[in-house]
């Protein structure tokens, strides 16, 4: 997984780069880190994440829900409804993708 990755995030992060080199310079220096001649392009952030397998609608539902919590922990808004991309406001609307059962199997193993 973490070559598959490597991959994308690589792929990504070198064309977005350049991208950023030839249209706006300055959003591309905001995105390079070091010192001096050094400075190197960095889209992604560091480290390698946090996965996990989610077995169950529990377990998904409650992995969304603390995602859906981001914009008020980052002080944006203060209700997950409230921010504009989130399920938690297309869930308001009726326009969610997601069930709203918590207790209903997704995958077996």
């Amino acid at each position: 997984m973490s070559t598959i990755l490597q991959s994308i995030k690589g792929r990504t992060s070198k064309r977005y780069g350049d991208h950023l080199r030839a249209t706006a310079p300055d959003t591309y220096q905001h995105y390079c880190i070091g010192a001096g001649d050094k400075k190197k392009f960095r889209f992604w952030q560091a480290g390698g994440g946090f996965d996990r397998n989610l077995w169950n609608a529990k377990a998904i539902h409650s992995s969304i829900k603390y995602i859906e919590a981001n914009p008020v922990r980052g002080k944006l808004v203060d209700a997950p409804e409230k921010w504009r991309w989130s399920s938690a406001y297309t869930r308001l609307w009726n326009k969610g993708v997601v069930p709203d059962r918590v207790d209903v199997p997704i995958l077996m193993r």
